[in-house]
């Protein structure tokens, strides 16, 4: 009888073959202790290990599977994934970096102002975004977060990260925020005055690109910007099927501020409070057509073709922001900034159909309108140079 064994063959033919992951550590200060895992794609540990070089490889590391690398660098996480290959040898980079020890490098991006009107309040949600601009990891940063005096019911998703303080409060960063990332803070609170007209004033600790304040308006709840004259109106908006007055500012500095005074807050009897939340404000801009009319003379014919374009890209914008590919916070300021455009285009228009409608029908009354409206566009020109 001739018995043939096949389990050799098999043994081959099943055998996993493996490789090695050599890791390279950018930005270590050459001294530190790390400690590094390796991880398979359910997550297992494969390895553990400490380590005090910048170089160290993992060796007998199964090809043709994902991996991921999590490494431990004074006391941050990095994870870094390693994508499946037949390569049997793969070159990782980490870079790691520094601790910061204050938040003089922290700006913020975006700081949105949401006000309602409340039963005999103002209600208020305002949403932070931090900006990490240095090149080092902040990680239980206290940033400042400054409040109006007599607030209530405050909200924060961050609650437990924030600390009273006679300005406001501490904002202690949670998680890390590495060279370029972004922290979000939300809040939300009441505000009862005594008087008839409030001024809500916001200290800003930080350089600020852009603030917006947003007022939901109705009930003879109005608003106007305040005192320090740093807002402007940017007229009134819709967003999510209501009307807001809206006001911006551009690159408001540390230690100064914005503020909006209010009235028609009180009223005799009681009404529903409407809470702006944090829908609307978890709304930076990511890319932006800026329709601008530069060039020495441009006819009503090219007013009237970037009005219709404007209007395109605004119903587009639209369309992404109800179908989730924008965020709230570029769909306001991206409406914003189409919305003013087109507001200085359509009173340009304006401008020209009066010229138009003045000059007679003669051919010398025509070269005078030609004349008059290109000098109307020329001078309009100009003053979107000067902005």
């Amino acid at each position: 009888m001739l018995i043939l064994s096949f389990t050799p063959f098999l043994e081959v033919a099943f055998a996993q073959q493996t490789g090695k992951i050599d890791v390279s550590v950018q930005g270590y200060d050459g001294s530190s202790t790390m400690t590094v895992s390796l991880l398979d794609a359910t997550a297992h540990y494969l390895e553990n290990k400490t380590v005090n070089t910048a170089s160290f490889s993992f060796t007998g590391v199964v090809l043709n599977q994902p991996h991921t690398i999590v490494l431990t660098y004074k006391d941050i996480p990095y994870t870094t994934q390693v994508n499946a290959t037949q390569d049997p040898q793969q070159q990782v980079n980490i870079r790691v970096f520094e601790r910061a020890t204050s938040d003089e490098n922290i700006m913020i991006s975006f700081h949105h102002v949401a006000i309602s009107k409340g039963d005999n309040s103002i209600n208020v949600t305002e949403y932070i975004e931090y900006v990490n601009v240095g090149d080092k990891v902040q990680n239980g940063t206290e940033l400042k977060v400054s409040m109006p005096a007599g607030f209530k019911n405050f909200r924060s998703s961050h609650s437990c990260c924030m600390t009273k303080a006679d300005f406001g409060f501490f904002f202690t960063i949670p998680d890390p925020v590495f060279p370029n990332g972004t922290q979000v803070l939300d809040l939300e609170y009441e505000i009862s005055p005594d008087s008839d007209q409030y001024e809500l004033s916001k200290r800003e600790y930080y350089d600020t690109g852009f603030a917006v304040v947003t007022v939901l308006a109705g009930n003879d709840f109005s608003a106007v910007p305040g005192s320090n004259r740093t807002l402007f109106s940017e007229g009134p908006v819709e967003i999510q099927g209501q009307t807001y007055d809206a006001y911006s500012a551009a690159s408001v500095y540390a230690g100064e501020g914005f503020a909006i005074s209010l009235t028609g807050y009180k009223s005799a009897t009681g009404i529903n409070i409407v809470w702006v939340g944090t829908g609307i404000l978890f709304a930076l801009i990511t890319g932006a057509v800026v329709y601008g009319l530069r060039g020495n003379k441009v006819s009503d014919e090219k007013l009237e073709s970037e009005a219709e374009a404007l209007n395109t890209v605004m119903a587009e914008l639209e369309k992404d922001y109800k179908e989730g590919k924008i965020s709230e916070v570029d769909y306001l300021k991206l409406k914003l900034k189409y919305k003013s455009r087109l507001e200085k285009i359509e009173s340009r228009l304006q401008e020209v159909a009066k010229v138009k409608a003045s000059a007679k029908p003669k051919a010398k009354g025509k070269k005078k309108e030609k004349a008059e409206t290109e000098e109307i566009v020329e001078e309009d020109a100009a003053k979107d140079e000067q902005d």
